[in-house]
């Protein structure tokens, strides 16, 4: 996949969340994970990623699929205080291990 796929493929499956999914799944499923198949939209709960992409990958193994952390804006959330050689690999690679700009790391 290409960048703009792959921008192509996020931005699909966000607009999913924020049309279809967000009213439906943030009242009763809040902190659990989806994982949304954007081609079919489909969508697949979990308590875990792990359970949420199993599930997604079971019923489409051939598809990738765009996992989020229901009512975040992140599925996946780094506190920065315990990485301490973050600001180490940021200095010398001018961006950080975990794909954010320098002065987004520290």
């Amino acid at each position: 996949m290409t960048d703009r796929d792959v921008d192509e493929f996020v931005s699909k499956a966000e607009s999913i969340y924020a049309t279809r999914l967000r009213n439906v799944l943030e009242p009763k499923h809040l902190d659990e994970f989806v994982a949304i198949e954007p081609e079919s939209g489909d969508y697949f709960l979990g308590k875990t990623l792990s359970e949420a992409t199993r599930a997604a990958r079971q019923a489409y193994p051939g598809r990738l699929t765009h996992a989020m952390r229901v009512g975040h804006k992140a599925a996946l959330h780094f506190n920065f205080e315990r990485l301490t050689s973050c600001s180490i690999r940021c200095a010398r690679l001018q961006s950080c291990a975990l794909g954010l700009a320098y002065d987004e790391c520290r």
